[in-house]
């Protein structure tokens, strides 16, 4: 099924030089774009990841099978997802999330301490940073309130992958059942 905002993947409109987008409700399809091209390496984070294993028009659907593709060709991915209690909305889609992406040899991890993870961050190296308010899920997709931002800065995704790699060393652990 066609996407029913654009049929295409859009061309990124941003300038190499460090120039940055403002991304609203076109976000899955520069995300699935990015995960697309990405050639070595790709981490994330995200509250929530909640897709449709057997419903695969579904956007989120979509960049979970982008993310597929991507490890298929061999792409380094991370994912580092909030692990709520059991009883908390997003705890059953991201533990679902967790097991598929698994599956792929996806390496994914959650905070060591009772907190949450909130952050809403994807880097492809070398130089691709994208953060904002946009998790991986059906509603946050189609939300004209949700905002992130597409950095193209070797600078900015140096200072990010750096935070990145940080707090996945120090504050996260393999995933747990809460």
């Amino acid at each position: 099924m066609a996407d029913t905002i654009n049929p295409q993947l859009p061309t990124l409109n941003i300038q190499k030089t460090g120039g940055f987008q403002i991304v609203n409700l076109e976000y899955q399809l520069i995300l699935r774009k990015l995960i697309t091209t990405a050639k070595t390496d790709i981490d994330f984070c995200s509250y929530v990841f909640s897709f449709f294993f057997y419903r695969k028009w579904h956007p989120s659907s979509k960049i979970f099978a982008a993310l597929t593709a991507a490890r298929i060709r061999g792409v380094g991915i991370r994912c580092l997802l909030d692990s709520s209690r059991r009883n908390r909305p997003n705890h059953q889609a991201n533990w679902f999330a967790y097991k598929r992406l698994s599956e792929m040899n996806i390496e994914v991890r959650m905070p060591s301490m009772p907190l949450p993870q909130h952050s809403k961050l994807f880097l492809a190296g070398p130089d691709i940073a994208l953060i904002g308010s946009h998790n991986i899920s059906d509603s946050s997709l189609r939300n004209p309130f949700e905002i992130s931002i597409l950095f193209h800065s070797a600078n900015v995704y140096r200072d990010m992958r750096q935070w990145y790699d940080d707090v996945w060393d120090h504050y996260t652990t393999p995933w747990l059942r809460r």
